[in-house]
């Protein structure tokens, strides 16, 4: 890359011809860099008229006016929006509480199969075990 600065017109018009020509065959296009950075825009010549001012006071905003317009949309969007949090935060308290309540009959559940298994294990080891008990019995009797 070369700088600008320091060299005849003629020799950084011809770099920057080269250049060009350079990405338009395909090249780098950060070679056009140098030259798009140090560009300056030219004084004009021609005496400028005041049409700028007159254009902004032909599009002058009336902002008064739109916010007056906008004050009520915006209400009612935060009403809205609050609205929706506290149906978000009640059904979020209602889940909560219906997951609580399914623990609870779960563990609930749990405990009685507990129960109903140590139960059935009971009784089944009685009436394995009276039978014999029976045989047993009557044997030593006779």
């Amino acid at each position: 890359m070369f700088t600008r600065s320091g060299n005849p017109l003629p020799v950084r018009l011809a770099q920057d011809i080269y250049a060009i020509i350079e990405v338009a065959e395909g090249g780098v296009p950060n070679v056009l860099k140098s030259m798009i950075s140090v560009s300056r825009t030219r004084k004009s010549s021609v005496l400028r008229t005041n049409t700028d001012t007159v254009t902004e006071s032909r599009t002058r905003c009336n902002c008064a006016a739109d916010v007056a317009l906008l004050k009520d949309p915006i209400a009612t969007l935060q009403t809205e929006h609050v609205l929706l949090k506290q149906s978000i935060y009640v059904s979020d308290n209602l889940r909560t509480k219906q997951i609580y309540t399914l623990k609870l009959g779960i563990s609930d559940i749990k405990s009685q199969l507990l129960n109903y298994s140590t139960t059935l294990v009971i009784e089944r080891l009685c009436l394995l075990w009276l039978p014999r008990k029976n045989v047993l019995l009557n044997r030593t009797a006779t």
